[in-house]
């Protein structure tokens, strides 16, 4: 899930942030303010110094809050404080990238058709299309003001192009969904003490959108700040079920796995509009930063006064874009994710709503947005017999009734040439596109819910 995965990478962004304030603390006495360059060649942290420093002076002589508390998104935006002193960074996109793995099992019709050996294999997909922006505040550890990372999805590139097509145009959506969003929360077990060319280890906690849906995600990360940006890497594992994409998989070719890895390599150099600033004393009397020129051998701080107008029109942007896919996902259906038709689908089986018994599969059909039932909605569903083999007696034609019920009974799904126990299913309704997918029943499981939505 255009840099794909550009949710990890703006939990990446957040961490370099971080960092980068955790190495601007000194531990020249407060009478007299440390010159960048020496700042940069210490690099030590001294953490009670850099609490102390946390609030600046304003104006009319009051202190920021230096609570310590975490803030981040459109909280920290609101206080006018919170941005003081704090460090931006921005993902370069021509060295970032994110990218995405997942294991896949070739049968034997795959030589064949695919050109593929049979077997297990690791598939990855990479894209560069990548970016972000973080905003740190350098205390011990550094706190988050707000970090974004986008990944354009539309370009992720593994090396077979027919399964770059199908993630794009079926699993991603990317012509309805061009980017996936990660919208970080909070950076979790982050190191006090943190000097500049260390690697910090920690933890990215964040919102992921994928297409239309949005799940809380855990990304574990590992940064360096050499004093001019981060460099950092993430990876997380999800469910693609979670996120309402159902695993690719057809007879006798292959078969996806569920869980995927998300991965991605952030470089965030410190932004153009914070690097001018040079130390000043601030009320702990650590360096704060005093309008001065700029920094040697390409050290950066921020400016003191809040964020630019450029930035802020930005960040207001993304905060708007968060705010309605979220509202999007929590108030309307996403569509069902299509799969494979697969070489048994026979039109015109049998109107029924059994097959046997001993599984029970139910739902209502809908359509997206509204989450409107959809009546009277032709339903085919097709699996396999207690053989393993495709046959006429495992075939049937139902109707959704006028709420978009349906029932449908059969015997226990079962596996067929390797593959996983599941049903086919085929929806097609007036003034609304045709839905192809299958059904995979928990392991021991006697019955399941499945909505079935439609795109109009």
């Amino acid at each position: 899930m255009s840099k794909l995965l550009r949710a990890p990478a703006l939990a990446v962004l957040i961490v370099i942030a971080m960092l980068a304030g955790a190495c601007r603390s000194t531990d020249a006495p407060p009478s007299e303010p440390t010159a960048p360059d020496s700042v940069a060649e210490d690099g030590t942290g001294d953490g009670d110094a850099l609490a102390e420093d946390a609030g600046s002076v304003d104006e009319g002589g009051e202190t920021a809050d230096d609570s310590g508390d975490d803030v981040s998104g459109e909280d920290s935006a609101e206080d006018s404080d919170a941005g003081e002193g704090a460090l931006t960074f921005l993902v370069d996109a021509d060295a970032s990238e994110a990218s995405y793995a997942v294991r896949e099992e070739f049968f034997a019709g795959a030589l064949g058709q695919l050109g593929i050996q049979p077997g297990v294999v690791e598939t990855v997909g990479t894209t560069g299309d990548v970016q972000g922006e973080l905003v740190i505040l350098p205390e011990d550890p550094p706190r988050l003001v707000s970090g974004r990372v986008v990944v354009g999805v539309g370009l992720l590139s593994s090396d077979q192009e027919r399964r770059d097509n199908r993630v794009a145009e079926r699993s991603l959506q990317t012509e309805q969904f061009p980017e996936a969003v990660f919208e970080i929360r909070a950076m979790e077990g982050f190191p006090t003490g943190y000097q500049g060319g260390e690697t910090a280890a920690f933890q990215l906690v964040g919102d992921l959108t994928v297409r239309d849906v949005t799940r809380s995600v855990t990304f574990d990360a590992e940064a360096v700040y050499d004093g001019n940006g981060i460099e950092a890497n993430a990876e997380a594992t999800v469910r693609m079920s979670d996120f309402g994409i159902q695993p690719p998989s057809f007879a006798n070719m292959f078969d996806v796995a569920d869980e995927v890895s998300l991965r991605i390599r952030i470089v965030a150099p410190v932004a153009e509009s914070t690097q001018g600033a040079a130390p000043s004393t601030g009320a702990g009397g650590a360096v704060a930063g005093d309008g001065g020129g700029s920094l040697d051998d390409g050290e950066k701080t921020s400016a003191v006064g809040g964020r630019a107008d450029e930035r802020s029109a930005v960040l207001a942007e993304a905060d708007a874009a968060a705010t309605t896919a979220a509202l999007a996902a929590s108030t309307g259906c996403p569509a069902t994710a299509p799969d494979g038709m697969g070489p048994f689908y026979v039109p015109d089986a049998p109107e029924r709503d059994e097959v046997g018994a001993g599984y029970t599969l139910t739902g209502v059909v809908r359509e997206t947005g509204s989450c409107a039932p959809i009546s009277s909605a032709k339903i085919e569903m097709w699996m396999a017999g207690p053989d393993g083999e495709y046959g006429d007696a495992w075939r049937a034609t139902l109707f959704s009734d006028e709420s978009g019920l349906y029932h449908f009974a059969s015997i226990p799904p079962t596996p067929y040439t390797g593959r996983p126990p599941h049903i086919h299913v085929r929806v097609t309704a007036p003034d609304y596109q045709e839905l192809v997918t299958h059904h995979y029943p928990a392991e021991g499981s006697a019955d399941a819910t499945m909505d079935l939505v439609l795109m109009p």
